[in-house]
C-alpha cells in the first residue's frame, strides 16, 4: 500500500479498528469476527486474551514502538499533537508521522506504515 492510501484508510477506522490492524499486523493475531454493539466494535480473536488498546493507551503504544530498535517521539503542544519517527537498528530512518494525533495513535500509525508501505 502507498502511504496516502493507509493514512485514508487509517482516518475512516475507528480507534478499535485501529488497534485490530496493530494486533494482527505486529503481535499475529487472528481477527475472525467484527460485531458492532452500542456503537463500538467488539472483535472476536481466536483464543481468549483481550488484545490492548494500542491507539489510545500509551503503555500498549510502548509495545508497538518496541518493535523498532530507535525512535523519537516529539510533542508540538496541545493543539497540534504529536510527531513520531522510527528508525531501524542500525539508525537507518523509516518513517516519519506528524499531525493532530495523539502520541500512542502517531506511533500506531507510524508503524503500519513502516511495515506495510510500498513507497521508498
Amino acid at each position: 500500500m502507498k502511504r496516502e492510501e493507509i493514512i485514508a484508510k487509517w482516518g475512516v477506522m475507528s480507534a478499535r479498528e485501529r488497534d485490530a490492524w496493530i494486533a494482527e499486523l505486529f503481535f499475529g493475531w487472528n481477527l475472525i469476527a467484527i460485531e458492532r454493539a452500542n456503537d463500538a466494535y467488539e472483535y472476536g480473536v481466536t483464543g481468549v486474551r483481550q488484545y490492548s488498546a494500542y491507539t489510545s493507551d500509551m503503555n500498549a503504544a510502548w509495545k508497538v514502538i518496541g518493535l523498532f530498535p530507535s525512535s523519537r517521539i516529539d510533542r508540538f503542544n496541545n493543539d497540534y499533537g504529536h510527531e513520531c519517527s522510527l528508525f531501524d537498528q542500525y539508525g537507518t530512518y523509516i518513517v516519519t508521522v506528524a499531525g493532530e494525533y495523539s502520541a500512542p495513535e502517531a506511533i500506531g500509525l507510524a508503524a503500519i506504515i513502516a511495515k506495510l508501505s510500498t513507497e521508498d
